[in-house]
């Protein structure tokens, strides 16, 4: 039969390490949470589709950024050869892969970024680089479109 010490003991001994073992997984749990705030949230996975409006269209599938990286980000991690201008409203994408925009304040071509939600094509509602991916949810879809325009 086990001695009362013993099992005293051994009660004693479960109780340490259930509260070392709950101190530490609750250290760590908040230390990789603070890791997350400071790269940017948690990973996504982003399929971004470059069309230059002639037939050619690009897939860059499941490319993985973080959830407060910005459209513009993702056109960035996938091609390299962008020119944009700088607004106050934002940044205006002025030419992929040697493709420019052509035309004035009333009609051309241009480069315009959409999101793909509920079957559809959406329209960007703000400047790429203040649009964030988290927004779209866990898996959006990016299309940057040189398509043409008229107002």
């Amino acid at each position: 039969m086990i001695e009362k010490r013993t099992l005293t003991l051994a009660v004693l001994a479960t109780l340490v390490w259930a509260l070392t073992a709950t101190g530490l997984a609750t250290y760590y749990y908040l230390a990789f949470q603070d890791l997350l705030n400071t790269i940017g949230g948690t990973p996504v996975k982003v399929d971004v589709l470059l069309d230059y409006g002639n037939g050619t269209r690009n897939w860059h599938n499941a490319t993985i950024f973080f959830a407060n990286s910005t459209v513009f980000d993702a056109l960035l991690a996938v091609t390299k050869n962008v020119k944009y201008d700088v607004y106050t409203y934002g940044i205006l994408v002025t030419e992929i892969n040697g493709v420019k925009n052509v035309g004035n304040a009333t009609s051309g071509q241009a480069w315009m970024w959409y999101y793909w939600e509920k079957g559809t094509w959406n329209w960007g509602p703000e400047a790429c680089d203040r649009y964030i991916l988290g927004r779209l949810g866990a898996h959006p879809i990016i299309l940057w479109n040189y398509t043409s325009y008229s107002w």
